[in-house]
C-alpha cells in the first residue's frame, strides 16, 4: 500500500483483480477460467475493495504514518471489525 501511494503510476490494478478473483471466486491462477474472469472483471471496472484490513493492519497502518511521516494524531475512537462491519472504522485526534 505504501508503494502505491508513494509511485502510484505503479499500481498493478491487474494483480489486484487476480487476487479477488482468487480468494474471492476461490478460482486458482492456474485454472482455465482464472484469467477470463480476471479480465471480464477488470473490463466492467467492477468494484472491489483493492485493500481491506483487520483491526491489526489498522493499527500498524496508524503507527507507520506516526513514525515514518511524523503526522502527530493518535486514534480518539476505534471501531474494530465486526460482523456487520467487516473493516475497521478510527476517528483520529491531533493532541493538543
Amino acid at each position: 500500500m505504501i508503494e502505491e501511494y508513494e509511485h502510484p503510476g505503479r499500481f498493478d490494478r491487474r494483480a489486484h483483480y487476480a487476487d479477488f478473483v482468487e480468494h474471492v471466486h476461490g478460482r486458482a491462477p492456474g485454472e482455465p477460467r482464472f484469467e477470463k474472469a480476471v479480465q471480464k472483471l477488470m473490463g466492467k471496472d467492477y468494484s472491489i475493495h483493492f485493500h481491506a484490513w483487520i483491526d491489526d493492519d489498522f493499527r500498524e497502518i496508524i503507527a507507520y504514518t506516526r513514525s515514518a511521516w511524523g503526522l502527530d494524531w493518535e486514534p480518539a475512537v476505534f471501531y474494530g471489525g465486526a460482523f456487520y462491519r467487516k473493516e475497521p472504522a478510527v476517528v483520529l485526534r491531533r493532541p493538543g
